[in-house]
């Protein structure tokens, strides 16, 4: 995790990478890239405190990972975010959550021989939010183009680039709130 300030965007920038999450109730943009992988935004809009985590897979494919490694599996990176908002003074009943990635490159639905981690992450993260009782108010899910999104703590919205993959050429860029 660094931190930063990016002129484009007018203030700091918390980026995560696989694995990570971050927490903060300041004016700030969390970002990160997505291919496959899964963030998932949480909100309490009481205390305007944000978190949003970066994870790469729902579950280990074996027993023997790493625990330094339990943010990159969406079974554990998901409790640990809910845990450090729940530090931060944010209580799961008032949390609301978007859900961003889950891409996948190679046609996914064309080729039966290809696993979609994608979906399986995306679908994992829903199925664990309807679980607990957050409240999904929005997503940006699936396709074949990674994205570079910015969550804008204090306001709740994020911004979405879509990546074409060969480059960092921008397909789309939109907010979504």
């Amino acid at each position: 995790m660094r931190k930063y300030f990016d002129h484009r965007l007018g203030k700091n920038v918390i980026t995560i990478d696989i694995g990570e999450k971050a927490v903060s109730g300041e004016n700030v943009y969390i970002g990160t890239v997505l291919g496959s992988c899964v963030s998932v935004v949480l909100y309490d809009p009481d205390i305007m405190i944000g978190g949003m985590n970066h994870f790469q897979r729902a579950y280990p494919l074996d027993s023997n990972h790493s625990g330094d490694r339990a943010g990159y599996y969406g079974c554990y990176a998901i409790p640990l975010l809910l845990n450090d908002m729940k530090a931060h003074g944010c209580e799961r009943k008032r949390l609301k959550a978007k859900i961003f990635g889950g891409s996948c490159k190679h046609s996914c639905g064309e080729n039966p021989g290809i696993m979609n981690v994608g979906a399986g992450n995306v679908s994992f993260a829903l199925d664990f939010l309807e679980k607990s009782g957050i409240p999904i108010l929005t997503k940006d899910v699936g396709g074949s183009s990674g994205r570079r999104i910015y969550f804008d703590v204090k306001k709740f919205s994020v911004l979405v680039k879509k990546l074409d993959g060969r480059s960092d050429l921008f397909l789309d860029r939109r907010k979504v709130d």
